[in-house]
């Protein structure tokens, strides 16, 4: 059999006055003497492998959270670009950040309506005064 063993060597120095020269010997398999620190390593690798899984989930879980209310505000601004003119800006992100951005882009939109009727308003009076004055002619 060719095992291997892990030993250790001590004097044992007496508390009396004649020290008798005695020593300890200890031997051990290295199998059985390296138990404990194979187990904490084992131990070790799985608790650095559910960390890492635990890190990535809750990164893809904050990823969600922010891209989600920013893809919704993406789809509404494709939809008023489409031309609806009644995309729905409302979002319910808890992030100031993206609640200050919703807001924005509904006062931006509210406002470029507005300007957009009173252009049609105007340009409906001006075709009405062209008319007026053709027929004056």
């Amino acid at each position: 059999m060719n095992e291997e063993f892990l030993s250790a060597y001590a004097n044992v120095k007496a508390k009396v006055s004649t020290d008798f020269g005695w020593s300890i010997v200890v031997r051990q398999p290295v199998d059985k003497a390296l138990e404990s620190v194979n187990a904490l390593h084992r131990n070790l690798i799985l608790i650095g492998i559910a960390l890492s899984l635990l890190h990535v989930w809750l990164a893809y879980y904050f990823a969600t959270q922010l891209s989600q209310p920013i893809e919704t505000l993406a789809k509404a601004s494709q939809e008023m670009s489409d031309g609806n003119k009644n995309a729905d800006f409302t979002t319910t992100s808890s992030l100031n950040e993206v609640r200050t951005l919703s807001f924005s882009i509904k006062t931006m939109i509210a406002k470029l309506l507005q300007h957009e009727n009173e252009l049609e308003v105007l340009n409906a009076t001006l075709e009405h005064k062209v008319k007026e004055r053709t027929l004056e002619l």
